[in-house]
């Protein structure tokens, strides 16, 4: 709960970002704007780099989403729930029910909700929904030995990367690549990371793991939560874009109202799948 810092190099750099940071303070973000010295206290293991910087306050960072993922998955089990392997090939109505076919098995259900990520349009596609979903590809470098060299997650808008401090150590990720689902990873990319990561914070040390993920992203930047027009037993809950944990609980939230058939806690008409 340290807050999340953003770095600019330059008085035109910190001055461009105005018009954003305006609008983010008059929606309540609680901001505040740090001259270099400031910045020097806080994250003295950084290269002297930064001109100015600002810190938003009420971020908060998890320290090992793998740890969370497991715990929302013990608690569907504990709460009743089965968890079940293998991807789903079809979804199909029944009389009153939907049938997933998973792994060779059906699986008949009141209501389905298709939370897939950048894998969802795939099965939209299936039920006869067009929707303009793709990926913007971010890469990710560990550096094991780094985890304590920060105390929060540190951006420079300019390299259009995150350093964050992590439980397996400093991961660094981001950019975005739009190159959609199968090609490999782009080693250009993890390069550009891992240059940028030794000029801001030179005692990082070797990254000794990469990867990249898919961000399921519309164009609109919004997600999708709503029902399927062809099969309004099936809510779509999908294209958070780089917002995906962010915004998990209060979709979650939102889908549960949805299948019990209550209104929604905000108007999700700017929501919808079929709004373009």
């Amino acid at each position: 709960h340290d807050g999340c810092l953003y770095l600019y190099k330059s008085e035109a750099q910190f001055r461009a970002a105005d018009a954003e940071n305006g609008l983010r303070e008059r929606h309540g973000v609680a901001m505040e704007r740090l001259d270099r010295a400031d910045i020097q206290g806080m994250e003295p293991n950084l290269a002297p780099l930064y001109h100015k910087g600002v810190l938003f306050r009420d971020a908060y960072v998890f320290s090992s989403p793998r740890q969370l993922a497991f715990a929302l998955a013990e608690a569907v089990i504990s709460g009743g729930g089965e968890i079940v392997r293998g991807e789903v090939s079809a979804i199909e109505p029944r009389d009153n029910s939907i049938c997933l076919r998973v792994a060779g098995r059906q699986i008949l259900a009141d209501h389905a909700v298709v939370a897939a990520g950048a894998h969802s349009r795939k099965l939209t596609a299936s039920i006869g929904d067009r929707v303009l979903l793709d990926t913007e590809r971010g890469y990710h470098v560990l550096f094991p030995q780094a985890g304590n060299l920060l105390s929060r997650p540190v951006c420079y808008p300019e390299h259009g990367f995150y350093m964050v401090p992590m439980a397996d150590g400093l991961r660094a990720a981001g950019t975005v690549e739009l190159g959609g689902l199968a090609a490999p990873l782009n080693p250009k990319r993890t390069a550009m990371i891992r240059d940028g990561v030794k000029m801001l914070l030179p005692p990082a040390g070797r990254g000794s793991d990469e990867w990249l993920g898919f961000r399921p992203s519309m164009p609109d930047s919004l997600p999708v939560i709503g029902s399927s027009r062809h099969l309004p037993r099936v809510t779509y809950a999908f294209g958070h874009g780089h917002l995906g944990l962010t915004l998990s609980a209060l979709t979650g939230y939102l889908v549960s109202q949805l299948v019990a058939g209550q209104p929604p806690a905000v108007d999700l008409a700017p929501l919808r799948p079929d709004r373009f």
